[in-house]
């Protein structure tokens, strides 16, 4: 017998069947506790369209996955990167690298201003102190 297909919420899937199995919680009580019926249900694992928010947000709730983590593990949002700014503009496809250069020039004076003003308002606050 063949390898059933992955649809597109296939890794809430994996969590959901994960604490269910864990609570030892029955598919009919998913559907009670949810209310979600069994086709819903039952098309976690294998549809290739991605579930409502209110589908997602049924399991989040019931096991007590952050809303934002179901989401993403559903595959209605992408998942979160941990990429500073400058970064984010390098590798962007949206902006010529000219736009790039001078966004990322932008940045820099920004920061180097910043940095000057905090460290006026330090001064100033030793001053004030002595």
């Amino acid at each position: 017998m063949g390898e059933r297909r992955r649809g597109v919420a296939y890794r809430l899937w994996l969590e959901v069947e994960k604490r269910r199995a864990a609570q030892q919680m029955s598919k009919v009580d998913l559907a009670k506790f949810t209310g979600l019926n069994r086709t819903t249900i039952d098309g976690l694992e294998t549809s290739r369209r991605r579930p409502s928010s209110r589908v997602v947000h049924a399991y989040a709730d019931l096991f007590g996955i952050p809303r934002d983590e179901a989401e993403e593990l559903a595959g209605i949002v992408p998942p979160q990167q941990d990429m500073d700014v400058r970064s984010a503009i390098s590798e962007s496809t949206v902006y010529t690298d000219a736009q790039k250069k001078i966004l990322l020039s932008v940045i820099e004076e920004f920061e180097q201003a910043s940095a000057q003003r905090i460290e006026q308002v330090f001064e100033n606050t030793e001053e004030s102190a002595r």
